[in-house]
């Protein structure tokens, strides 16, 4: 069985209500602000880094594409150096060049690309800007059909925006701040509850530096464990509470940012630290880097230090530049390294902010397929792996539904 495979049926119930329409979902420096001025960002809204990071991490549905054999392309990068961006390390610059290389298609969900595209300009390189600007028109053609109404991924896309300079009012043809708060009701994003939709909410409107909604706030506290501290989500019946360490990193950043409960937040970082291991990863049973990514992001914004979990990121990338989805993989896979690109850059949904480029990019022109294949740089070319047949599809979704929910729920 492949590790694509392995991880796909380790992580069940997200994607299965992601096929349903419901869900996708990632240098403490203020954001750049979006062309619409009642998006301008709040200025103090991240607290301090602690010693010895650059910045901080976090993380970033399937959709059906809006036409099955077109080719978006962007022919032409806004810049290959950068006046005033960050210096990367290697390993950022190493994992960016697997991402471009391995761009998703729309068979892999529009979420997907969100993901790749947020871990691109986490990476603060202008290097691979033709690859995020071929993500960004790709996923702007499918914004409609991916958002609909559901108000963590007008929220989702909210932060995507931003990050790349764009107007949320108008991002796709849709004002994704009024879908937003159409699709809350009563402090709730979304028609189900989830504690991750809420810290994506929270997040979107501190970036945007609008008023976050109180009962939006108070929503995403009331999903906390009482005895524990975590966030993370309920199924079965009865009714089960399990702790995640992603939703947990997020709600963490969203706290932090809107400076919401304080004991709320302490609460959920002393979870989060006695979870964590020596070595400094998270070990859960599913995907330990993007985890690690996440939560380990999420506890740098703030203020508090994720000890040896940024080393051992780094231990772990392999010789592609991309990170396994698994301890025992020797594959580099997408979503993990999309996910472990928050801690190694030090960014997070609260700042990622693509470089301001000042010069012509060099890299080949680039296509997202939006049809059935892979995607490709225009000329030297590196597939990414096809999707799975119908019978693997019924598997994940049917099989594997209620493990899904820890991982894909990530996609909005």
């Amino acid at each position: 069985m492949t590790a694509n495979l392995r991880r796909a049926l380790a992580v069940g119930l997200t994607a299965a209500l992601a096929f349903t329409g419901l869900l996708t979902v990632p240098a403490h420096s203020v954001p750049t602000p979006p062309p619409s001025s009642s998006s301008a960002p709040a200025s103090s809204s991240a607290p301090a880094t602690s010693a010895g990071t650059t910045s901080s991490s976090a993380a970033p549905g399937i959709s059906a594409p809006a036409t099955a054999s077109a080719l978006l392309t962007a022919s032409s990068a806004t810049a290959a150096s950068t006046s005033s961006g960050p210096t990367q390390s290697a390993e950022v610059l190493r994992a960016a060049a697997y991402l471009s290389k391995n761009l998703p298609t729309i068979d892999n969900g529009t979420g997907m690309l969100v993901s790749s595209a947020l871990a691109l300009a986490a990476a603060g390189s202008c290097t691979y800007s033709a690859s995020l600007d071929a993500l960004v028109v790709s996923i702007k053609a499918q914004a409609s059909d991916y958002v609909g109404n559901e108000g963590a991924r007008a929220a989702n896309l909210a932060i995507l925006a931003m990050a790349v300079g764009e107007d949320p009012a108008s991002f796709g043809g849709l004002d994704l701040f009024s879908i937003l708060k159409a699709g809350t009701t009563d402090g709730q994003v979304g028609g189900y509850a989830s504690s991750f939709s809420q810290a994506l909410a929270v997040i979107a409107y501190v970036r945007a530096g609008q008023a976050v909604p109180p009962l939006v706030l108070k929503t995403l506290v009331a999903g906390q464990d009482a005895s524990s501290g975590a966030f993370g989500y309920s199924y079965g019946n009865p009714v089960t509470f399990s702790p995640d360490e992603d939703t947990t990193g997020l709600a963490i950043e969203a706290l932090s940012a809107a400076h919401g409960d304080s004991t709320a937040l302490a609460s959920a970082i002393k979870w989060a630290l006695g979870q964590q291991n020596k070595t400094g990863y998270w070990p859960n049973a599913y995907s330990p880097v993007d985890s690690t990514g996440i939560l380990g992001s999420g506890l740098e914004f703030a203020g508090t230090s994720s000890g040896p979990a940024a080393t051992w990121i780094r231990s772990v990338q392999l010789a592609d530049g991309g990170f396994p989805a698994s301890l025992d993989s020797t594959t580099s896979d997408v979503m993990a390294t999309a996910d472990a690109m928050w801690l190694l850059a030090g960014s997070n949904l609260m700042t990622v902010t693509r470089a301001q480029c000042t010069a012509t990019s060099t890299e080949s022109a680039v296509t997202i397929a939006t049809g059935t294949g892979v995607a490709r740089l225009a000329e030297t070319g590196s597939p990414v792996d096809g999707p799975l047949g119908a019978l693997a599809v019924s598997v994940l979704v049917l099989g594997a539904g209620v493990l899904m929910l820890r991982r894909r729920q990530r996609q909005a």
